[in-house]
């Protein structure tokens, strides 16, 4: 009687149960509450800084036509366009190439590239900063860009440097409908540039002042609709992105209730680096450098919510462009084209060196020395050691070789010095000058007076200041035309750096 009993129960609870399941209606599937769902958007910043003019392929580095392969297959990913690419500096002088065309051919491929903006870094300075603006200036028969500067902190007889919308102080774009503000620094690096370059340019590019312009001018973008702020500056800490102060600072800076700065460029120290700056609240600020001669290039990637209005999330990472497969045909012809224009440069051969030669070797920095006094008449010539950035092979010494030695066209200047100031000179610069002397080698007479040839980087530095006076040439002489003709003079005997250090063949040229 007991089980029947229970059995009864349980199939009333089992019938009351059921009669629910089948009462329950299936929950409709709506069409999504477009004023409810956040749309997210994503921004990709490319960047390359110090990439120096290695636009050819060289192995492990180099190659515009390589890297656009990679550039455009990122712009492939998304239908829409919201690839924002960026030159952070010293993009044109170090090359050969480059060189022969005061960097038309960097400028040119990147037009082809379609650069969106460029920043300045201390080398645009080299051959006159003028010669660079005049990519700038919208006059198409000297090269134009089809990209602007953006110049937010040189300034020319204290007024900022701009031009209409080739040279500007900030730069509003619009990506996949999202408007991106770019501000562009020059950091404090004022002392590798050639103060004879310089005249009249000042810099505000401590720290605490690229803070400060940025507060000004983001503010300023944020209120012309700016959604992301991008800032690009030519310096940093080769240590870490994270040591560099600016980024510190940058990283804090506020617009209302939200962060001011959403992703940092770093450039000049030549360090693949990169870093997430952990702020309080917020997205971390994305900073990215990479290492120099096309190795690679810099990638940030931001997610904008168009409907919070703000960045909610960041990435950065790096491109090998030995990683490529395959070059852009049209990048490509555009440096083959510039290449065979100047082919009879670039192919000169000078003469056949017959031993390795090292720029630090001490017959290689008596050799200049001797070129630079034989030239000009003097007794005595200072060279700075960073003049020469590469070693030279044995085998053919061509101007290819001849460039990667010593890219810099600086002036040799004539003045007067005593002895005394010359050793005092000497003592506290040794490790990074060259100084000689007509009769005596490294020996310094400190009782006589020395006619001087001395490199324009070294006389007009402040290491040099006291030494310094108003009475001087500047020849116009540059170190490595002067070479170049030594060695043509050699083009039936060779070079051979142990015999021929102190037989300079070449004449004097200053009278």
């Amino acid at each position: 009687m007991k089980k029947r009993y229970l059995l009864f129960i349980g199939m009333i609870f089992l019938g009351l149960l059921t009669g629910c399941i089948e009462e329950e209606k299936p929950t409709p599937i709506l069409p999504p509450d477009n004023s409810e769902v956040n749309e997210s958007v994503t921004i990709e910043i490319l960047q390359m800084n110090d990439i120096h003019g290695h636009i050819e392929n060289e192995g492990s580095y180099g190659g515009l036509a390589r890297a656009n392969t990679l550039i455009q297959q990122i712009r492939d990913e998304s239908k829409e366009d919201n690839t924002v690419l960026i030159g952070n500096g010293d993009m044109l002088q170090e090359t050969a190439i480059a060189r022969v065309g005061y960097g038309k051919v960097v400028i040119d491929a990147m037009s082809q590239m379609k650069f969106d903006m460029m920043g300045v870094g201390n080398h645009e300075f080299d051959w006159g900063f003028d010669q660079f603006l005049s990519y700038f200036d919208g006059d198409t028969s000297n090269g134009e860009a089809s990209f602007p500067l953006v110049n937010s902190n040189i300034y020319y007889e204290n007024q900022l440097v701009t031009n209409g919308n080739q040279v500007t102080s900030s730069l509003l774009l619009e990506k996949d409908n999202v408007k991106v503000g770019i501000l562009s620094y020059i950091g404090n690096v004022y002392s590798s540039i050639n103060a004879n370059m310089t005249v009249g340019y000042t810099f505000k590019g401590r720290p605490s002042e690229i803070a400060e312009s940025v507060e000004v001018l983001g503010t300023s973008l944020k209120e012309e609709g700016a959604d992301i702020i991008i800032v690009n500056i030519h310096d940093g800490e080769s240590s870490s992105c994270k040591d560099y102060e600016a980024n510190q600072l940058l990283a804090n800076l506020k617009y209302k209730d939200s962060y001011l700065v959403d992703a940092v460029i770093n450039g000049h120290t030549h360090t693949r680096q990169d870093a997430l700056l952990q702020r309080k609240d917020g997205v971390a600020l994305p900073v990215v450098q990479s290492a120099g001669k096309l190795s690679d290039f810099g990638r940030i990637n931001l997610k904008y919510d168009t409907t919070l209005k703000k960045v909610t999330y960041a990435n950065v990472s790096h491109i090998s462009v030995s990683k490529a497969n395959g070059m852009d045909q049209e990048v490509q012809k555009i440096i083959d084209d510039h290449y065979t224009a100047s082919k009879d440069i670039l192919e000169e051969v000078y003469c056949e060196n017959q031993q390795y030669i090292q720029r630090y070797d001490q017959n290689f920095q008596a050799y200049i020395s001797n070129v630079m006094m034989t030239a000009t008449g003097a007794t005595a010539s200072i060279c700075n050691t960073g003049a020469f950035r590469n070693n030279v092979p044995k085998g053919t010494f061509d101007f290819n070789v001849l460039y990667a030695l010593n890219p810099f066209d600086n002036h040799i200047i004539l003045c007067e010095i005593r002895g005394i100031d010359l050793k005092r000179f000497y003592d506290a610069n040794k490790d990074k000058e060259i100084v000689y002397t007509k009769d005596y080698g490294a020996s310094i007479a400190t009782d006589q007076t020395y006619t001087l040839a001395i490199i324009d980087y070294v006389y007009f530095s402040p290491y040099f200041a006291g030494y310094r006076t108003n009475t001087y040439t500047d020849t116009n002489l540059v170190l490595r035309d002067l070479i170049a003709q030594d060695l043509r003079l050699r083009k039936d005997v060779g070079f051979n750096i142990e015999k021929d250090y102190s037989n300079i063949l070449l004449s004097r040229v200053v009278s």
